[in-house]
């Protein structure tokens, strides 16, 4: 029997939110704030109903635990909400609260290893614990909550700050559930392979996902037809604040994160971020909708709007790949009316094409894994600035973040539609659908997961691996060798080396394939490398050459330590890069470097489509729903510079696809018109008109 659909899954959300926040309740008027989220296009919001932050003196609605009673805003906003067909949404804060509050309420704050409360939140702001009684206090508001004509209600948070917590409440409970003491987090985090690590990691998750679970069945008790969802965790280790989004979707009816948030130098900041948190959602949120948060504020400067480029490009990349869209303003829209200019349009054209973001699902044949494990377990990974955390890099070769990053941006310039999957997808089977994997030192990996991965190249997949991919189990603990030696051709000789700051990489006998469009004899290494020993059916396609002394010590002269290694496993083939590749790409976006995976990708996969005439700053998406294609089109051609003010135009791009069933009719949707195509040998190509920031072909 077919489950029915929940609201929240028939339409696209276009969750709006006017910058309201710091505007005393007692001064809004609900009628020109519903007007405002109207004017946007929105049809959703996320409606404050407390100010600033967690207090209940300062509720503005009928709840047993207000310590005032004020006047219910709430009321009055659900009333001119519903004349103009917004949802609306109650905004709970459940990670930062008033210091005054917290003193009242010792027993509930979040305490670091000193024994001292947490009240460095956002600087200014304290914070309470999932563990301690402050949850009954949530749950009895909750529940008042529900008894408003509320669509639904959204917990920023709750999470687990650096350094915590070690409140009373944690402490017997970690004791309770593993009999042992809570370990100290500054002592177990020197050992990412402990058994004290993984619990303490471990015991975080599951305590917010509890929290989550018990505030979810107070809500469906109230009403089942109430949204409940929070905000997620980006790609980043979930020890860092304790959200493990495979954990919190099974709470939840949807999986979002701040994948539109930019903070600080956005040079040094993937411009593919939102997009990036798309996919990783997708696979996550098993079958749930996801949503991805965007912020016109250019973070830390609250009050400071990015310019209209990078607004288009959150827009665009969320919706590419099936996301819903929240956006926040930061400041009031008189203000802003370049951002507002652009958030109308896009919701006009999700309103007017709305088939094309509702029930899709990716074409791509490629999946580029990211590992949870690894980001958690794995030594040398680090945790990115954001709203929750702080910025923590690694000394240590092999960072997992930058290493992804490196092969998202190759894959995304290479214009090959791809997804990104995680641990558990490969733990319950690479889906046959792909014919390459793509693991960018995944270093950690289960045994489960490497039978899988080895199933799936036997029968015809292929794979592109780096540096310490499967040489640690799930939990971070080194073995003697690769779990997937047998796939990769190489065995693990030795410890990693480097840094080589000037050093070089050598074509190997006939020059391979892999190295077409380099001229050069020598190519630039990567930092550091790992030693290892080809197999004697693998063939070594570049090595390492012997470190110089300094950069001009003479000419590079060979050695014996592979580099590139192709390997023919059952029907499938393997390519080994024995470096952090990706890390070495991020940093330097060496012409050289991109040109090796470019040449690896095309000789293990045929992509269905290609784009011709376009520059390597065009990223492509394939879904389909039903017999319809949607080829979605993010421009990301700037005026090279971040923040990113204009998106040049590009012009007289094709379109080729693999010959396919006959075409009734292909429709650039936003441009608004048909398309002219034609039959060449077995390929269809498709001239594209002028694409600003985004466009979609149908396929129809």
């Amino acid at each position: 029997m077919k489950r029915e659909a929940k609201w929240w899954e028939k339409e696209p959300l276009l969750i709006m939110e006017p910058a309201t926040t710091w505007t005393d309740i007692d001064q809004r008027d609900p009628v020109a704030e519903a007007e405002k989220i109207a004017a946007l296009g929105g049809n959703m919001t996320h409606v404050h109903v407390k100010w600033p932050h967690l207090d209940p003196a300062r509720f503005y609605f009928s709840a047993r635990t207000a310590t005032r009673k004020n006047r219910d805003y709430l009321a009055e906003f659900l009333a001119e909400a519903h004349k103009r067909d917004i949802r609306t949404v109650i905004y709970f804060d459940v990670h930062t609260a008033d210091v005054a509050f917290g003193r009242r309420h010792p027993d509930w704050r979040q305490l670091t290893e000193d024994g001292k409360p947490k009240q460095d939140v956002y600087t200014v702001h304290t914070t309470f614990c999932v563990n301690s009684p402050w949850r009954d206090w949530v749950f009895e508001t909750v529940e008042d909550l529900c008894k408003y004509d509320i669509d639904g209600i959204f917990f920023d948070g709750p999470v687990v700050f650096e350094g915590c917590c070690y409140c009373e409440s944690c402490r017997k409970l970690f004791r309770k559930t593993y009999g042992k003491k809570l370990p100290l987090r500054t002592v177990a985090a020197k050992r990412k392979d402990s058994a004290q690590w993984a619990n303490l990691v471990e015991f975080q998750s599951k305590s917010v996902a509890r929290f989550l679970r018990d505030t979810q069945k107070r809500i469906k008790r109230a009403h089942p037809g109430i949204l409940f969802y929070m905000n997620g965790n980006v790609l980043a280790p979930y020890s860092a604040r304790g959200a493990d989004n495979r954990k919190l979707i099974r709470e939840t009816d949807m999986l979002g994160a701040e994948g539109g948030f930019l903070h600080g130098d956005l040079r040094n900041h993937p411009i593919f971020k939102p997009a990036l948190t798309a996919k990783l959602l997708e696979s996550q949120a098993a079958g749930k909708p996801t949503v991805v948060f965007d912020c016109g504020g250019h973070k830390p400067w609250t009050f400071s709007a990015l310019p209209v480029g990078e607004t288009e490009l959150l827009f665009a990349q969320t919706i590419a790949h099936s996301a819903n869209v929240w956006f926040a303003l930061c400041g009031e829209p008189a203000e802003f009316p370049e951002q507002v200019e652009v958030m109308q349009r896009y919701n006009a054209f999700i309103k007017k094409n709305r088939e094309v973001y509702i029930g899709t699902r990716s074409d791509a044949r490629i999946a580029l894994a990211y590992s949870q494990d690894a980001a958690n377990f794995y030594a040398a990974s680090g945790v990115a600035v954001s709203d929750f955390t702080k910025a923590a890099t690694t000394e240590k070769a092999g960072d997992v973040m930058t290493e992804f990053n490196g092969f998202y941006d190759a894959l995304l310039r290479g214009q090959w539609p791809f997804d990104v999957i995680d641990d558990v997808n490969l733990d319950s089977g690479v889906d046959s659908r792909y014919d390459l994997l793509v693991m960018p030192n995944i270093a950690c990996l289960s045994a489960k997961a490497a039978r899988n991965v080895k199933k799936f190249v036997a029968a015809g997949g292929n794979l592109i691996v780096s540096f310490e991919t499967s040489l640690y189990n799930a939990r971070g603990k080194k073995l003697k060798n690769f779990q997937l030696a047998d796939v990769m051709g190489v065995d693990c000789a030795g410890g990693v080396f480097g840094p080589l700051q000037w050093d070089y990489l050598f074509p190997q006998g006939r020059r391979s394939p892999l190295l077409k469009g380099i001229e050069s004899q020598y190519v630039p290494s990567p930092n550091f490398g790992l030693k290892t020993k080809s197999r004697e059916d693998a063939r070594t396609c570049l090595t390492f050459a012997e470190p110089l002394p300094g950069r001009y010590a003479g000419d590079p002269s060979k050695s014996d330590m592979p580099f590139l290694v192709q390997h023919k496993f059952g029907k499938g083939t393997c390519i080994y890069l024995a470096a952090d590749f990706g890390n070495f790409l991020w940093k330097f976006r060496l012409e050289e470097c991109y040109r090796i995976l470019w040449n690896a990708v095309s000789r293990l996969h045929r992509s269905p489509v290609r784009l011709e005439g376009l520059p390597r700053s065009v990223d492509i998406s394939i879904r389909k729903k039903d017999t319809r294609t949607f080829i979605h089109l993010v421009n990301c051609t700037s005026e090279v510079k971040r923040p990113v003010a204009n998106i040049v135009p590009v012009a007289r791009g094709v379109l080729v696809l693999k010959r396919q069933k006959p075409l009734k009719q292909v429709r650039a949707l936003m441009a608004g018109k048909d398309l002219k195509w034609k039959s060449s040998g077995q390929e269809i190509r498709i001239s594209l008109p002028t694409i600003g920031a985004y466009e979609v072909v149908a396929l129809l």
